[in-house]
């Protein structure tokens, strides 16, 4: 008999009772796998999240412009600064007759109405 008692755990009443009210319940639907880790959201909340995305998405594009301009200007004062020196790379090798006159070339040169 002592072996019987052993293989046998004795169970109380509550413990009973809580299994017949849990074998009660309704069961639940069965959800789909991919059902089972998406997040259930609200209209308002997915609202939200696509406001602050458009937000986000704003400002990047804002850096991107200012980024972009500035490498443009940057490409501009490098063509600038290469035209002159090479204008100046030239005007080193020119012989003038005068100080005078080479003055008056360099202003020329310099001046940007003359620019091609």
């Amino acid at each position: 008999t002592s072996q019987s008692n052993i293989s046998t755990p004795e169970i109380s009443p509550n413990t009973t009772s809580f299994f017949k009210s849990v074998s009660n319940l309704p069961l639940t639907t069965t959800l789909k796998p991919k059902q089972l880790f998406q997040k259930s959201t609200s209209d308002a909340d997915l609202i939200i999240k696509l406001k602050q995305t458009v937000a986000r998405q704003k400002k990047t594009i804002a850096l991107k412009r200012v980024t972009i301009s500035k490498l443009k200007k940057n490409l501009i004062m490098s063509r600038i600064q290469h035209r002159q020196n090479k204008s100046v790379h030239f005007m080193n090798f020119l012989k003038f007759p005068s100080e005078n006159s080479k003055t008056l070339v360099n202003m020329q040169v310099s001046h940007s109405k003359f620019k091609p």
